[in-house]
């Protein structure tokens, strides 16, 4: 059984069976019955379950059972280099995905994934941030960014349709913690 939104479940079971408590990204609890008819479960946080767990655009998957082709790259791998953007970052850092600087500055560069699908029209992939689709992360900024998954190839099309046909690539920014610690973090370059 699921739980509902509150985390309230109801279930029939023998006195006699041990039950399983399992989570995306917390560890897995199991509890046995022994005649009671009422059992509460705290899971704990698991940091080695979420490392092996990949953003797909319908949620999450295991990376084992990921069938499709996915590149994930994380926010250390991101922060190696000064750069101002996202497609900065990822230059030479995800297999198929080529980033041509277009001339002049500020000039966001070109970006295909696995070549060019299309003559006539454009082979921008499209950006899915935080879950919500866009054509544009110039404005985004790149200390914000978590991690980048870049889906490469046509399970992106059957999520997203035709958006999809040149790749897709899904950035989770930051999120805040409370853990009730001020954090500080600096990034200067000089030259």
């Amino acid at each position: 059984v699921t739980t509902n939104t509150n985390g309230e479940y109801r279930i029939n079971a023998s006195a006699n069976v041990t039950l399983v408590f399992s989570s995306v990204g917390y560890l897995t609890k199991e509890v046995d019955i022994a005649g009671q008819s009422q059992i509460n479960v705290v899971l704990s946080l698991s940091a080695t379950n979420l490392e092996q767990v990949v953003v797909v655009g319908y949620g999450t998957q295991k990376r084992q059972e990921l069938t499709g082709a996915i590149s994930s790259v994380s926010n250390e791998t991101l922060n190696i280099t000064p750069v101002a953007d996202v497609s900065g970052a990822l230059q030479g850092r995800v297999p198929g995905l080529n980033v041509v600087n277009n001339g002049s500055p500020g000039t966001a560069p070109i970006i295909s994934i696995r070549g060019i699908s299309s003559i006539s029209f454009a082979s921008d992939p499209l950006y899915v941030v935080d879950g919500f689709p866009t054509t544009n992360i110039s404005g985004l900024d790149m200390r914000d960014v978590e991690s980048v998954d870049v889906l490469k190839d046509a399970s992106s099309a059957a999520i997203y349709g035709s958006r999809g046909t040149n790749g897709v690539i899904m950035i989770t920014t930051k999120k805040g913690t409370r853990d009730k610690t001020i954090h500080v973090d600096l990034n200067s370059y000089f030259g």
